[in-house]
């Protein structure tokens, strides 16, 4: 289930969005017997804490993230267009970034990482990041459906070279919670990056 709400009215508590989404989730639990995944936007607020709302109302899982409609602007025309619609390899960091944090903090709630996926060792990577699945999109419109297989070959060819069977063995192991500095998640500032670099 997809759910968005940008918030940009400048009076809005963000309890108000968050109270929405819960009463959506409610609403739709009550008439459905399916699990219920939603799918979230890297824009909400407090991601952890909305998660863990969501699943103590319900939820059996959710998707990391969805991507939205980009806005671009031509300096030609002078106007408003649409901007690129695919994800980049550079969109991966968020992903990891919550899905490590959230998957640390809420173990038994089901992630799909989804946006920046676009190589078989980032499967790997969202997975070590504590991901259930992963959800490809955008690689496939650039290199078609073939990408499936080499991503899957690519997989199982890394677990035989680690000695790993199942998914299940690596799953969140470089999650917020199995990592001696969890903090390498929530850094954010960039000089850190120069004064901690090896």
């Amino acid at each position: 289930m997809n759910i968005f709400f940008l918030e940009t009215d400048l009076t809005q508590d963000y309890d108000v969005t968050r109270e929405l989404y819960i009463k959506i989730l409610r609403r739709v639990k009550e008439v459905v017997t399916l699990p219920v995944i939603l799918k979230l936007g890297k824009a909400s607020g407090n991601i952890p804490a909305l998660i863990h709302l969501l699943k103590i109302n319900g939820a059996d899982g959710v998707v990391l993230f969805n991507r939205f409609y980009q806005p671009d602007i031509d300096i030609n025309k002078i106007q408003m267009v649409s901007g690129n619609v695919f994800s980049s390899h550079s969109d991966l960091s968020d992903t990891l970034r919550w899905t490590g944090i959230v998957s640390g903090k809420i173990p038994d709630i089901s992630i799909a990482a989804s946006t920046g996926i676009h190589e078989w060792e980032d499967i790997i990577k969202c997975i070590l990041a504590g991901a259930s699945a992963v959800q490809i999109c955008s690689a496939l419109y650039a290199h078609s459906a073939d990408l499936i297989s080499q991503m899957i070959n690519g997989l199982e060819e890394w677990m035989q070279q680690k000695q790993y069977f199942a998914l299940s063995e690596f799953r969140g192991k470089l999650n917020y919670a199995n990592i001696p500095d969890p903090s390498l998640y929530e850094r954010a500032q960039f000089l850190k990056y120069y004064s901690n670099r090896d």
